[in-house]
């Protein structure tokens, strides 16, 4: 992805609002994400006009899939033997 933005990582596995960007095949999240030429906050995230720079608000990854049509993950079955 371009530009150099920080994300933070995320701290409850159930709550995935926040704001996304999809770039180069990889969707990337955060809570709040800062830059040197904007901050953004979870808090704040009705204040802003979105898109910036690319990101987006939304209030879980199913959404963010969606948006991006980025198709869920399959999730496979494993055998293991004992």
């Amino acid at each position: 992805m371009d530009g150099d933005w920080f994300l933070m990582a995320i701290l409850d596995p159930n709550d995935t609002a926040g704001f996304y960007k999809y770039e180069s095949e990889q969707l990337a999240w955060g809570k709040w994400v800062l830059n040197l030429e904007y901050e953004l906050y979870a808090d704040k995230h009705t204040e802003y006009e979105l898109p910036v720079d690319g990101w987006y608000w939304f209030a879980s990854i199913q959404e963010a899939r969606a948006f991006f049509g980025i198709p869920e993950p399959i999730l496979e079955e494993s055998a293991v033997e004992i």
